[in-house]
Order: structure tokens, then C-alpha cells, then sequence
């Protein structure tokens, strides 16, 4: 009869800095501790609810377990995963829990996306997904989808990476539109033409069951509706840009109004400050006013004086085009001679 009483009561969800105890067994996210009178020499752990059969097949998790007069603890290598079926193997008992979600859970959302302005061109190469908490990488691409305004899913929008791009400590996800299709020149745009037409609405969207770190999915999908324009076979242009100083002895940010799109990813990367004394000055860049301006807040108070700002010649826009060369040019055609760095220069009064 204890059994079966110990067997219904391990079904009850535990939360994590809480833990589960029935008698002899102890289980929480990190650790499962048996308590007995008979020796327990070793603890067994398996994912899903398995019959005897089944476990005689199955492959236990890897983990540490630590004998003390008073218990047996295995704790594994990976913490458990929420709203997970295990089974467990301590003296010849079989047992099963489940480590069920806290009704507080954050859940992974998206905060923002790259391009954030709803109109983009045709030839746009590259978008980014800024989440919550870290995502979880694994068949990822299963959950994002371009649709057209019908709710047709287009196909062979998106480049697959064997190891997705994901950055900022598991936040930033950058999807690749596919670029064979997107470069003039190459087979999959000659065959297939480009992905997105002029003057159509789409949709970039990402399914709810994408998950975090901890292998939860969102609670639920998230949209990001835009319109296409004409393609952009222009380069980023600095000398159009236009700049808005800060004032010394203050702390506010620098302006630079490049009234075109620019690529988030390249944007926030390919810029630094130097004073008159050519030191680097430390901040934090972002884009703004729908990606139209980059913001440059300093970490300390500006002095008076000179600066230059070093531009990066890879800097680009959507398109993939940078300052020196657009994204559809034969690289080998190109007999410019690279330039290493742009400069603009800005004072402080």
C-alpha cells in the first residue's frame, strides 16, 4: 500500500528551490535524493515514463551520485527539464516524477526585430530577433516562416545554418534571407527569382513552439508584419549623413541621422570614437527612428574638443551593400583598392 500511495504522491508538480519528499524520495530540478533504512548503492535516471521492458533499452542520463550516511543524492550532469517524464531506478524500485513548470514562469518572448521600419526592399538580406533569455537553437528554423498576406508560406526563404547565428549571450537570433536568391547573379535568383516582390505585405513568423534554454516553449507565436519596396542597389552614402553633437560636460548622446536603413547587426559593430588625444570613447550604440538614425551614448561626460568617428568599410545597409562595394558586384571586378577606414568628424562645444 505505501507504494502506491508513494507512486500517486510523486505526480504532484514541484517548483525549483522547492523540494518533493515522500518518504524516502526527494526530487527537484537539480538533484534526486533517496532516504532509506536498506543501502541504496546506486540511483538510475531515464527520460520519459518507461515500463521494465523499455528500460532494459534505454540509455540513463549522465550524472554524479554521492553516498552520505544519511542519503544517496545523483545529481545530473544537465539540470532536469520542466514538464519532463522521468523514470528512476534506486533498489530494485521503479519510480517516476515529472518536474512540473512553476505558474510563474517567465516565458521566452520576443522584445524586438531588426529592421524595425515596416517598409524594407526587395533584396533585404538579413533580419534580427532579439528574445527574452537565451533560445534554444535546436531545429529552429522549424519554427520561423516568411507568409505572404494570403498565409502562404514561402519556400526556400530562408538560408538553414548547420549552427544558427545566435549572439548577445543566446538572445540575438539573425535569420538569413536566403542570398542565392537574393544576388542577381547566382543560379537559385535566376531560377526561383527573388523572395519578396515589390509592394507586397509579408510576415515574418515565429511559432510558439519555439523554446529556451530550458527547452519551454512561448506562450504564444509573434508576427512582424512589412511591406517591400524597390530593391536598393545604392551604397550606404556618408557624406548625406547628417550629425547632431552632444554638448560637452553632459552625458547625452550622440545623433547620427543616416536617413537609410542600416544593417543592425553591422550598424552597432562597425563604428568607435576617438578624442583629440585618440583615446576610444566607451558607450553603447543603437539604432533609432526606425533604424533612419544610429544613437552613440557615452559612459562618461563629453569633453570639449575635437572627435572622429571610424567607420568600419564594411558598414551596410539591408541590402548587404557596404561603403565600398554593393552586395550583387563581382567581387573580382571590383579594382577598387580597399579602403581600410571612413572617417567623419564631429565637434563638442
Amino acid at each position: 500500500m505505501k507504494f502506491f500511495v508513494n507512486f500517486f504522491l510523486l505526480q504532484i508538480c514541484i517548483c525549483i528551490g522547492y523540494a518533493q519528499e515522500v518518504s524516502d524520495f526527494i526530487t527537484n530540478k537539480n538533484f534526486i535524493a533517496i532516504k532509506s533504512r536498506d543501502a541504496t548503492k546506486s540511483i538510475r535516471v531515464y527520460k520519459d515514463y518507461l515500463s521494465k521492458e523499455q528500460l532494459s533499452q534505454a540509455i540513463p542520463i549522465i550524472g554524479k551520485t554521492k553516498i552520505t550516511d544519511k542519503e544517496t543524492r545523483f545529481t545530473p550532469i544537465v539540470p532536469f527539464n520542466w514538464n519532463q517524464a522521468y523514470t528512476v531506478i534506486y533498489n530494485s524500485t521503479i519510480e517516476h516524477f515529472t518536474i512540473e513548470l512553476p505558474s510563474d514562469y517567465k516565458h521566452l518572448k520576443v522584445i524586438s526585430v531588426y529592421p524595425s521600419s515596416k517598409l524594407v526592399p526587395a533584396n533585404i538580406l538579413k533580419w534580427y530577433v532579439r528574445f527574452s533569455k537565451p533560445v534554444n537553437e535546436a531545429s529552429i528554423y522549424d519554427h520561423l516562416h516568411f507568409i505572404t498576406k494570403k498565409g502562404d508560406t514561402l519556400s526556400n526563404a530562408t538560408l538553414f545554418l548547420k549552427n544558427p547565428l545566435i549572439s548577445e549571450q543566446g538572445k540575438l537570433l539573425t535569420i538569413w534571407v536566403e542570398p542565392g536568391r537574393q544576388k542577381r547573379a547566382l543560379k537559385p535568383n535566376q531560377k526561383l527569382g527573388p523572395v519578396f516582390v515589390p509592394e507586397k505585405e509579408y510576415t515574418l513568423a515565429i511559432s510558439k513552439t519555439i523554446k529556451d534554454g530550458s527547452g519551454i516553449t512561448m506562450n504564444k507565436s509573434f508576427q512582424n508584419i512589412f511591406m517591400i519596396s524597390e530593391a536598393d542597389r545604392t551604397k550606404p552614402n556618408i557624406k548625406k549623413w547628417k550629425l547632431l553633437p552632444p554638448k560637452k560636460n553632459t552625458r547625452f548622446h550622440l545623433e547620427i541621422q543616416t536617413n537609410e536603413i542600416l544593417d543592425y547587426g553591422s550598424a552597432t559593430h562597425s563604428f568607435s570614437i576617438l578624442n583629440n588625444r585618440n583615446s576610444r570613447i566607451e558607450g553603447q550604440w543603437e539604432l533609432k527612428n526606425q533604424d533612419s538614425s544610429l544613437v552613440f551614448s557615452p559612459n562618461q561626460s563629453w569633453e570639449s574638443g575635437t572627435y572622429k568617428i571610424i567607420i568600419n568599410p564594411q558598414l551596410e545597409d539591408t541590402a548587404g551593400n557596404n561603403l565600398e562595394r554593393l552586395f550583387d558586384q563581382d567581387i573580382k571586378k571590383n579594382n577598387q583598392s580597399p579602403q581600410s577606414t571612413f572617417q567623419i568628424h564631429f565637434t563638442v562645444n
